[in-house]
């Protein structure tokens, strides 16, 4: 076994894939010149702070972000729980949205009538949709992160000769050293993106979950390359243009629940920066590797890019799609990734007209019998 494992261990850290020629592991040890060079086993200071990101994101939507949300007049609605019922239980797990003749095979399994079988799915699907302050008190602590971590990257990386001048991004590569703030500003980094990896099955569920899962690990997969082929300072200077953009985004996210339309524009500027700002941090260094030979790890970490890429264009077409619809139509359209709003009913069930109508009645007459209680009490 322990003659597998070290085979194992040899061709995943195979010197030709990792390292330019002429370069070695041996060679990238620790010694004392003065010059602290990464070392795979850092990666293990993770694993509590990933543990520590947790706990004080549950603190921080506790105590902060939904107090927070209340005030700004978001609440958790608490939507009518269909009754318990196997067969219907069974049947929404296979389809959601039952057409009429799924209804009328229903109606004979169940022995209840069409209304009471749309009510149940409407009911059933309401419970499903995440509420609007889980969703606020989200947003906020992934954009108090986000723009914590950037101003940090900023203190961090301001006096480094690498972000005026790209050209030192690869001179001297391997050999650069890492200094103790950006060592942690990496580790915080990849400890929050891990976090998200585990807190992702119990976040708002999306229909771009699986959009998601493929964005946290290939960012974890840079992450972790990055640092252990020492490309820190293109690194650093990747993830500082994505955290000031994101925690604009995170900004616009949590603000559309209470200021839609203005929150629209912003977040397609921020998209647009996303995509932009990539391709022009790259350029010059792609066109600069005469440092040294291209390697396997340049093209793994670039087709890593590319996949991110990809996914910004991809939420970018999905946020313009919401923008052109809100121009046509005068109002916002539901986020296109969200599952969250609540149904108030079906455009074919009469009985939730029904009720809708009655409970507006309801609200009409109960502020007009507050109005004439009130001018009773003033004479």
């Amino acid at each position: 076994m322990a003659a597998v494992w070290e085979a194992v261990t040899t061709t995943f850290w195979s010197e030709w894939f990792w390292l330019p020629r002429h370069v070695s592991w041996e060679i990238l040890k620790n010694e004392e010149d003065g010059i602290y060079r990464p070392q795979t086993g850092d990666i293990i200071i993770m694993a509590p702070l990933t543990v520590l990101l947790i706990v004080l994101r549950q603190l921080f939507e506790r105590y902060i972000a939904k107090p927070m949300g209340r005030h700004f007049g978001l609440r958790e609605e608490d939507s009518q729980k269909a009754p318990p019922n196997e067969k219907l239980e069974s049947f929404y797990a296979k389809n959601k949205k039952p057409n009429d003749q799924n209804y009328l095979t229903l109606t004979k399994q169940t022995d209840l009538s069409r209304r009471q079988i749309e009510r149940w799915f409407r009911q059933r699907r309401n419970q499903d949709r995440t509420k609007t302050l889980i969703k606020f008190s989200e947003s906020s602590w992934r954009c108090v992160f986000y723009f914590v971590i950037f101003w940090y990257g900023v203190y961090v990386l301001y006096d480094e000769e690498f972000v005026w001048d790209r050209a030192e991004l690869f001179r001297g590569w391997p050999h650069h050293h890492v200094s103790d703030e950006l060592f942690w500003y990496y580790a915080v980094e990849s400890a929050f993106y891990l976090s998200l990896v585990f807190t992702l099955f119990t976040d708002v569920k999306r229909k771009d979950f699986n959009e998601m899962i493929i964005h946290h690990i290939c960012t974890l997969c840079l992450l972790f390359t990055s640092y252990s082929s020492n490309l820190i300072r293109i690194g650093s200077l990747v993830l500082a243009v994505h955290d000031v953009v994101d925690s604009s985004l995170e900004v616009s996210n949590f603000s559309i629940l209470i200021d839609p339309v203005q929150s629209l524009y912003v977040i397609v500027v921020m998209r647009t920066l996303k995509i932009v700002k990539p391709v022009y941090l790259f350029y010059t260094p792609t066109r600069k590797m005469g440092y040294f030979d291209v390697i396997p790890i340049y093209w793994f970490i670039n087709g890593m890019l590319i996949i991110l890429q990809i996914l910004h264009i991809f939420w970018s077409v999905i946020i313009f799609k919401v923008v052109i619809s809100t121009l046509k139509s005068g109002q916002l359209e539901r986020d296109a990734r969200s599952n969250s709003d609540i149904e108030l009913s079906d455009s074919n069930d009469p009985v939730a007209k029904l009720e809708g109508n009655m409970s507006h009645n309801g609200v009409n007459h109960e502020k007009r019998m507050t109005q004439a209680n009130s001018n009773s009490n003033n004479h």
